[in-house]
């Protein structure tokens, strides 16, 4: 069942998403393996991957940052503390490279206040939007300067995860099933046609199956698609999950569940004055989907022979 008056709209659903799958241990360190450059990892000391509650983006900065932190120690010479800042993009920006410059500055001005060794920071922009990322110098922003001025404009390195290059085979790639079906997700979020003929292949619901931890994750996909496909691109998805898991659905059920929990108020706003038609149009979808007159009841101050009749609509067209 997908209800498009039942849809919970909100702000920075990417952003949300991404930081919600980022900030699970198993995603987290399966997403660092995966993505970061070889040298990066093998030198990580994984004992000591943190996420950090502190919080050192400004509200300004806070509208550029999803400010998803991990401290982390390396081996080497001289054991070194160094801090992941996650930064999502939906879309190219201008200046990433001065965003950046923001944060380390209030990285070191906290470590100077706490009295603390400096940490290095290691910045990752990850990006699933349309356009092409352009990664540039700092120095490019300045225009054709003479080599001997390029000194004197610092450098600014970022790891780039552009997972709008990645195809299919690259996705499976990816061992952990709820960190494969998340980047696919986003990888193709704004590619609604193949989203839905693709899921399919990427959705195993046998990993989703008898683990309140993995129905979490199952939610959070739900979510997900829940808040960015309109009724008829979700019915799709539902179909396409149901064609090929049968009795295992798993995922429509915590779909189904996920809506019968919104608050009634939402569906009581207005039923005083009797049902309209945007009304109308909820209750013959809840209807061709299966549902009793009780179960509709429940949302809807209606009688059975006001729903009987809406059935009968429904049959004559």
């Amino acid at each position: 069942m997908c209800l498009q008056n039942f849809k919970m709209k909100k702000r920075g659903l990417h952003d949300e998403f991404f930081k919600t799958v980022l900030s699970r241990k198993d995603e987290i360190a399966a997403f660092i393996e995966f993505f970061f450059p070889h040298k990066l990892v093998e030198n990580l000391e994984w004992t000591t991957l943190l996420k950090e509650d502190t919080s050192f983006v400004t509200k300004k900065l806070k509208k550029y940052f999803s400010d998803l932190l991990y401290s982390c120690e390396v081996k080497g010479k001289i054991r070194l503390k160094i801090a992941f800042l996650f930064e999502h993009k939906s879309f190219p920006v201008d200046f990433p490279e001065f965003q950046i410059s923001a944060y380390y500055q209030r990285v070191w001005e906290e470590c100077d206040n706490k009295k603390e060794k400096r940490i290095i920071v290691v910045p990752i922009i990850f990006y699933h939007g349309k356009e092409s990322w352009v990664v540039r110098e700092l120095h490019e922003y300045f225009g054709k300067i003479d080599d001997y001025l390029k000194d004197f404009v610092p450098k600014f390195k970022y790891i780039l995860i552009d997972i709008s290059k990645l195809d299919d085979v690259d996705i499976k790639k990816i061992k952990l099933p709820s960190l494969q079906i998340a980047i696919f997700l986003m990888r193709y979020i704004f590619d609604r046609e193949k989203l839905q003929e693709k899921i399919s292949e990427f959705l195993n619901l046998d990993n989703f199956i008898g683990d309140a931890t993995k129905e979490d994750e199952a939610t959070t996909i739900i979510e997900y698609l829940h808040n960015n496909l309109n009724d008829k691109e979700m019915e799709a998805v539902l179909e396409k999950v149901e064609s090929k898991l049968m009795e295992k659905n798993i995922f429509v059920e915590l779909y189904k569940k996920r809506i019968e929990n919104i608050s009634r108020k939402e569906f009581e706003k207005g039923i005083e004055k009797g049902i309209d038609a945007e009304q109308k149009d909820i209750v013959k979808k809840m209807i061709l989907k299966g549902y009793d007159n009780q179960f509709i009841k429940s949302f809807f101050d209606l009688t059975d022979k006001q729903i009987d009749k809406l059935k009968e609509e429904i049959a004559k067209s």
